[in-house]
């Protein structure tokens, strides 16, 4: 049986590694809120600011990929295995 999986293994890695990375990307927001909020803006450093939130944005970008890339690999793996099993059973 584990014959059939040898196929599909790869690709439950890989959708494995975009979910780590996916929940990674959620991280660092709320310390760059907080950053922002206790120091950028009280101080009014505007170049601090536009920083910030092209960076938030870049985070944004990232994480979306990474969960695009996360369902491309899991809803492949998981379409191939569903198939399997209705040939086996």
């Amino acid at each position: 049986m584990f014959d059939y999986f040898k196929k599909y293994r790869v690709g439950v890695v890989w959708g494995g590694l975009f979910m780590v990375l996916n929940v990674l990307m959620l991280l660092p927001t709320p310390l760059l809120t907080k950053y922002l909020i206790d120091t950028v803006i009280p101080t009014k450093n505007t170049d601090m600011l536009v920083l910030i939130c092209l960076v938030c944005v870049f985070i944004l970008f990232l994480g979306g990929l990474f969960n695009i890339l996360q369902s491309f690999f899991f809803g492949k793996s998981t379409t191939m295995l569903l198939l399997i099993f209705n040939s086996i059973f």
